[in-house]
């Protein structure tokens, strides 16, 4: 969660859920989970996610280790719509119950 000021007031931005929302957004713009490209997409929004990752440890400034983590959380959410999807059409249609409760 984010809080930051805006006219006064103390506002707080979840980037998890609007990195899923926005994440499921673009995989089905992309033709969904079914299609063999969303594996590269998901693989972009881990590369970026990883990348803030990795350099936030080292950052000193508390403003931009707070826009890293925010990087981190929003990309991490954005991947979850596309790894789901994905799970489930890798599993058996008979399975899919239990596969679900494993993932």
């Amino acid at each position: 969660m984010l809080l930051f000021r805006l006219r006064g007031r103390l506002l707080a931005v979840d980037m998890v859920n609007f990195g899923l929302f926005l994440g499921g957004f673009i995989i089905n713009r992309r033709g969904g989970y079914e299609n063999p490209t969303t594996i590269y997409v998901v693989f972009v929004f881990a590369s970026v996610g990883i990348g803030c990752a990795v350099i936030l440890p080292f950052v000193s400034g508390f403003y931009i280790a707070a826009i890293l983590l925010w990087i981190v959380l929003f990309f991490g959410g954005a991947m979850m719509p596309g790894l789901t999807g994905i799970m489930m059409v890798s599993v058996p249609p008979y399975l899919r119950a239990f596969g679900n409760s494993n993932g």
